[in-house]
């Protein structure tokens, strides 16, 4: 089967054809655009009466508000001691210190992670001083659990890493 319009009709009516389809999308793209507008005028409209209503609504202060403001910061200290924020035992630096107190000569610590009562230590050391490093923390009863992966252990490198979980 054979096609018998001539080229140029054949171009012209392929161009007939796409501007019907842009025509489509265009008109596709305006309604949707409606829609959406439809959709987001209620609460735009909501949002810009509110912001009114505020602007134009008088600010009074009263005598108790000078009351409020002498019992804000006993209220926030109130708020630290039920949350439970200020009671902390102790700090990430003292406990960071405490087990750099167990390092032997000849360990190089090159960088610590304390994350929800856990610190990694990562350095460089030979393989009988890490050992020894583990099982100082190890003896020590603030520490549940003290490991080291069994590649700083064997091996002829000298990197080193200890995951060292506190009690809770």
């Amino acid at each position: 089967m054979t096609n018998l319009l001539p080229p140029e009709e054949q171009h012209r009516i392929g161009l007939m054809y796409l501007s019907r389809f842009v025509i489509v999308g265009a008109i596709a793209l305006m309604i949707t655009a409606a829609i959406a507008a439809i959709l987001i005028s209620p609460s735009s409209i909501i949002i810009w009466w509110s912001e009114v209503a505020i602007l134009n609504h008088p600010l009074s202060i009263t005598a108790s508000s000078t009351l409020e403001t002498k019992d804000l910061p006993r209220a926030k200290i109130l708020l630290d001691v039920l949350s439970g924020t200020s009671l902390i035992a102790s700090t990430p630096s003292s406990e960071l210190l405490h087990i750099l107190s167990y390092k032997p000569a000849g360990v190089v610590v090159t960088h610590m992670t304390y994350t929800n009562h856990t610190v990694v230590l990562q350095g460089s050391a030979p393989h009988p001083l890490v050992e020894s490093y583990r099982a100082a923390l190890s003896a020590d009863p603030l520490y549940s659990n003290v490991t080291v992966p069994v590649d700083s252990l064997v091996g002829n490198e000298l990197a080193f890493s200890i995951t060292i979980v506190e009690k809770k």
